[in-house]
């Protein structure tokens, strides 16, 4: 994957012709991999997560990682 582009799947299909390709991309175009469970779902509107439980749990998770690594450094967490 590419900086950037977290949690994106892409698909590699070949199409015999336009009409084909044009319904793969429609149909696989929109699929996301959630952060934190890592289950795939199809975003509304810009959503980055698959439910809204997974929103606080991804960040409460990396919240605790970030003081972790800054306990371990010997730096007070922020």
């Amino acid at each position: 994957m590419t900086e950037g582009h977290e949690g994106l799947l892409a698909a590699a299909v070949f199409c015999p012709d336009w009409g084909t390709d044009a319904f793969a991309m429609l149909y696989l175009g929109g699929v996301r991999l959630c952060p934190n469970c890592n289950r795939p779902f199809e975003p509304n509107s810009g959503k980055m997560y698959c439910c809204d439980e997974c929103g606080p749990a991804y960040r409460t998770a990396q919240s605790r990682k970030k003081q972790h690594r800054a306990e371990d450094a010997g730096k007070p967490p922020r």
